[in-house]
Formats: structure tokens, sequence, C-alpha cells
């Protein structure tokens, strides 16, 4: 109430935090299912090096690479990093949901309960960011791009800022990236694809 004491480490503002521990929740069981996936792709690299063994011809290189599914087992890792990444951000953006008190204070106007408020807050102009809509950004924050061989890339985000149309990204992206907007049968970096003229 007005002309009350807050102390030093008081919390001052709480957020509710329903929808924040259920994204954190989210966010483990995405790492979680992203490290199993590398786990059985490292199964399934081992087996293809008994397979790569067994060859009596000489292998390219080239070859020897997609027989040994190095493009599948570094997706694999790239996701499990990127679920990182996302589940750091979720337990960082729940811990914003209270604000402690950083010395002794005075209130002056009341805040009660599940009153809204109207904030003006004036930020810095996002620079050196690309704009990417929404819709192309993928699981844990990575979006699909054809790289100039046309393979298919799975690029790892730096999203420094997003509303409801658009994610900015600091890197993992350029604004002369070929963004996938559809969604190819196959998922797997290095896949083969295809423009779609007009």
């Amino acid at each position: 109430m007005p002309g009350g004491f807050l102390k030093k480490d008081d919390i001052a503002v709480k957020v509710e935090t329903a929808d924040y521990e259920n994204l954190l929740q989210l966010r483990r069981s995405e790492l979680l299912e992203a490290e199993s996936a590398l786990q059985l792709e490292m199964g399934r690299q081992t087996i293809a090096q008994r397979d790569l063994a067994l060859f009596e011809t000489e292998i390219t290189p080239e070859n020897a690479t997609l027989i040994l599914r190095k493009p599948q087992l570094a997706a694999a890792r790239s996701r499990v990093d990127a679920a990182t990444a996302a589940l750091n951000q979720a337990q960082l953006d729940l811990d914003r949901t209270q604000i402690e008190v950083p010395f002794d204070a005075q209130l002056i106007s009341p805040l009660l309960v599940g009153e809204y408020l109207e904030v003006s807050i004036q930020g810095k102009p996002l620079e050196n960011v690309v704009r990417l809509k929404r819709r192309y950004l993928r699981q844990n924050n990575t979006t699909w791009v054809m790289d100039a061989e046309g393979k298919l890339q799975i690029r790892i985000l730096d999203i420094v800022f997003q509303n409801a149309d658009y994610a900015y990204v600091r890197s993992g992206l350029s604004d002369a990236d070929a963004v996938v907007t559809t969604n190819p049968a196959s998922i797997i970096e290095g896949a083969t694809l295809h423009r779609k003229d007009g």
C-alpha cells in the first residue's frame, strides 16, 4: 500500500508463472528428445562404420561421408545444441517473472492484484539483425535453408527478439540465404532440394 516500505531483495513485482513453467517443461522434453535422437544416430553410425569396413571396392571420401551418416550426426548434434539453448532461454524467462527490490524503498503508488498496466518502454533499435517470418521458424530456434548446391541446411538461430509476426536473428542467417518455406518430405541435413519457381 502507498507509504509502505520494501526491504532490499523483497519481491516488488511478480508475474503469473504458469505459462513460463509449462514452456520450461516443454523445452526440457524437447532436449531429452533431441538427446535420445542423437544417441540413436550415434548407434546408427557405429553400424555404418562396420558396413563400410565390408566394402571391398575403394570408396570416395564423399561417399564415405554419406555412408557414415556424418550429415545426419551433425544435424542431430545441432538439434541438441539448439534444444539446450532453448531450455536455457526458457529458464531465464521464468527467472524474470519476478523483480526484487535492489535496495530499501518506499512504495508510492499501489498495484492491485490482477491489475493491468500500460507500460511504454523505450529501447534501442535492433542493428545487424535479419527479420524472419515466424512461420519459417522451426523447432528449437532453427530454420531450414537451401544452400548454393541445392542442399538442405538446418541453421541454429540466435534470436534477439520476437513479436507476433517476426523473429529478429543476430546470427545463423543472412539476407542472402534462401529460406525453405515448405515442408520437405525428408528433413535430413544435406538432402537435395528443388526450387519451385513462380
